[in-house]
């Protein structure tokens, strides 16, 4: 049952899974290439004293795009179900239906989690070229809240999605948009240092809101 939920999730999704991580790679030359151009136009030595004096982190590019994607893909995988009522029906399998759903959130966040290590190994091997190893891990660190940023709006989308109410959907996205502000208020490389256990713990706890929805529309509850 397994590696068909997985296939199901697959078929439906693949043509956009292939764009994020596409829009995810793609991004990395232009980060790489746009550096490059800041060496040679501001000089060296006055770009590492930029960054030196002021904590810049010139991947900050990257900041929004996690979440964006986690939105996105929560959206494609779960408003389908939800219009076609096949949500109803997966439900109703001879299989878990609290497995079946753990395991197409699994399939979102595997895909999710790809992509963002795909992106992630080509960006440090690529600014290795030009940038010491302690600069890059410093800002691959920084940016650790946005990457969890994204599983949780993943997560948070999903339980948005199943939730069968229309007024407490609006009640869940004001709590989801005012939870994830939180992963993204940093700006200094260092902001989040302390912070990002309890940023991993925020997401783990918003695993189990999907299922209250999940309670919620298996029995029919509209308000």
């Amino acid at each position: 049952m397994t590696k068909a939920i997985f296939y199901k999730e697959w078929i439906k999704l693949r043509w956009l899974l292939v764009s994020i991580a596409t829009i995810f790679l793609a991004m990395i030359p232009y980060l790489v290439l746009s550096l490059q151009s800041k060496f040679r136009f501001a000089g060296k030595a006055h770009l590492w004293s930029v960054i030196a004096e002021k904590d810049v982190n010139l991947i900050s590019q990257l900041q929004y795009l996690p979440l964006v994607a986690g939105l996105i893909l929560g959206l494609f995988q779960f408003i389908p179900e939800m219009s076609k009522r096949s949500l109803k029906l997966t439900l109703h399998l001879p299989h878990p239906e609290k497995l079946t759903i753990v395991k197409m959130i699994l399939f979102g966040l595997g895909s999710l989690a790809i992509s963002f290590l795909l992106s992630g190994s080509l960006l440090f091997s690529l600014l290795s070229l030009s940038l010491p190893p302690t600069i890059i891990t410093t800002w691959l660190t920084a940016s650790l809240p946005w990457y969890l940023a994204g599983f949780t709006a993943y997560i948070l989308t999903v339980w948005i999605c199943i939730e069968p109410s229309w007024k407490r959907r609006l009640i869940n996205a004001l709590f989801s948009g005012a939870l994830l502000s939180v992963f993204l208020r940093a700006s200094g490389s260092f902001d989040y240092t302390y912070a990002t256990p309890i940023l991993l713990a925020i997401g783990l706890l918003a695993l189990i809101f999907p299922f209250y929805s999940v309670f919620r529309f298996k029995e029919g509850v509209s308000e």
